[in-house]
């Protein structure tokens, strides 16, 4: 799958654009404003979350016939969405930091795709952001702009096990050599600095 899609928060709708072509091939319709898209690429699955004031959903399409094939119940709605596997299981998940319709704290909530069940529910304090997985780690790492630091956590445990300190509003996040010996720099909004860490997770 080539294909780049566009979230038209405006419309309810994905716009497919075709990479070859530069033009739009397809609409994909969702219930309410999608905020999150996520490709699997082994199924050629396409996820996109969206938020109402009733709760959050994913709606599944295909992403060779653009057609809807699923719809995922979120405990909550999503503010942020992505897919990985859990190591040693095959397993693919779907990852989402979700809050409740009527608001209130947030969560990193794990729904298995192939079943559309809630795995794991893991309460979040202060103001979740953006979410990246650490390659052969087994971890994953959560921006948290109202505690101005990074949490880790296990995939396959329950709680946030380690923070890091940051700097004000942490925000994007990326990884170099996440194979070999890992950095990881987060962008802070609210202070203009990038802070390096080295290494998986907390000392």
């Amino acid at each position: 799958n080539k294909n780049i899609y566009v979230q038209d928060s405006a419309d309810n709708e994905v716009h497919v654009i075709d990479t070859d072509s530069d033009e739009v091939i397809a609409e994909l319709p969702v219930s309410h404003p999608g905020n999150g898209i996520a490709i699997d690429q082994t199924t050629n699955q396409v996820f996109v979350s969206s938020a109402s004031p009733s709760g959050g959903s994913v709606s599944v399409f295909d992403g060779s016939s653009n057609l809807l094939i699923n719809t995922l119940t979120l405990p909550g709605n999503p503010s942020f969405t992505y897919l990985d596997t859990l190591k040693g299981f095959g397993f693919l998940y779907l990852y989402a930091i979700t809050q409740p319709a009527g608001g209130g704290s947030y969560s990193f909530s794990v729904v298995d795709t192939s079943s559309g069940a809630l795995v794991n529910q893991i309460p979040l304090q202060g103001t979740p952001g953006g979410v990246i997985a650490e390659g052969i780690s087994n971890e994953e790492a959560i921006t948290n702009d109202g505690m101005s630091k990074v949490d880790f956590m296990h995939q396959n445990e329950t709680k946030i096990h380690c923070k890091e300190q940051v700097g004000r509003g942490p925000a994007g996040m990326a990884i170099f050599a996440p194979w070999f010996n890992a950095e990881m720099v987060v962008a802070n909004r609210l202070d203009n600095t990038v802070t390096l860490l080295l290494g998986f997770g907390c000392p």
